[in-house]
């Protein structure tokens, strides 16, 4: 069985969130709760092209020269912990649900690494950018978790059960040749699944101006992934961005959907033009970050269907036997 948080799938009358929200929201996020209890997949695990591993180190052009002077920086405790847990394989992935609130139901999922540590303890690879960049295992990290990714998406295809799932794509990646040519290898064994992985990189990488990244994306895309843009900031920038390199969705935070600096009506006003361009110019919006009833109110307000947050569920752990057996299968990669 596999269970990833969420639970079956029932349709309900849309009227109700015509209602105040007061009285409806309640219903709207402790059904989704209710679900989460409920559901399981069986599926079977099976063989597919892997990734070869990318050291952080390594260059188109050879290993990176090191200084012959000077004393190597000695790593804090917390980088020096996910170095071993890099090294040791000891990442697994968690799932969030992405919804369609109307009908409240699962579109997709956003796989999110987890980093354990030799005492037990579990680190969210999206809070300690810096300590894994210091750990020099940014890469390794992205390539672990995109295998296991693959290896779960096969797994529920052949149950005919395959939800799309965001993956995420650090700069670092993007911009090893290595990297992208091992990954642009292993899509072609992954023709059957790659519509339903979509690879999401952030909105500062996207505007970056390096080349090498655009070039990426449109491979990636070329090859049958979709794309989208999260960690934005400036929703109208990232709506024109997201039309250069033809990303499908736009991750905007709660914070970068309504403005704050807004009084209500100017604030909704905005939220709809948003909602509308991004439309019209065939990107699809998801705001996450949601984290209150009163955001998930506004959100619906203005016409956006698709939320993500902890209101909804926080990330959710496969089964450990599910868990185990991805990890097994990936240890060749």
């Amino acid at each position: 069985e596999l269970t990833v948080g969420m639970g079956a799938r029932r349709e309900v009358d849309p009227s109700l969130l015509d209602a105040p929200w007061d009285a409806t929201s309640k219903s709207v996020v402790d059904d989704v709760r209710a679900q989460s209890r409920r559901q399981s997949e069986e599926t079977s695990l099976t063989a597919m092209p892997e990734l070869e591993p990318v050291p952080d180190n390594a260059s188109p052009s050879g290993p990176i020269e090191m200084p012959e002077f000077g004393t190597p920086r000695a790593l804090d405790p917390i980088a020096e912990g996910i170095r071993e847990a890099s090294k040791a394989r000891r990442i697994e992935i968690y799932l969030q649900p992405i919804l369609s609130i109307n009908d409240r139901k699962v579109r997709f999922f956003e796989v999110l690494g987890r980093i354990k540590q030799a005492d037990g303890d579990v680190l969210a690879a999206e809070d300690h950018p810096d300590a894994i960049r210091d750990a020099q295992v940014t890469v390794s990290l992205d390539h672990l978790v995109m295998v296991r990714a693959a290896r779960l998406l096969r797994k529920l295809a052949e149950r005919q059960q395959a939800q799309p799932l965001f993956c995420n794509l650090s700069r670092e990646a993007l911009q090893d040749a290595a990297f992208v040519t091992d990954l642009a290898k292993a899509a072609n064994g992954l023709r059957d699944v790659a519509p339903y992985m979509i690879i999401e990189v952030d909105h500062a990488s996207v505007t970056s101006g390096d080349p090498a990244i655009r070039a990426a994306l449109r491979q990636f895309s070329g090859l049958g992934f979709r794309i989208s843009i999260d960690k934005v900031h400036n929703a109208e920038q990232a709506i024109a961005n997201a039309r250069e390199i033809d990303a499908a969705f736009i991750k905007l935070p709660y914070s970068a959907f309504f403005d704050a600096g807004l009084n209500e009506a100017d604030a909704r006003a905005r939220a709809g033009t948003i909602q509308s361009v991004a439309r019209d110019s065939g990107q699809t919006i998801i705001v996450d970050r949601i984290e209150r009833r009163d955001q998930l109110s506004k959100v619906v307000s203005v016409g956006t269907n698709l939320g993500q947050g902890y209101l909804f569920s926080e990330p959710k752990p496969l089964l450990p036997q599910v868990a185990a057996e991805v990890a097994e299968e990936s240890a060749a990669a």
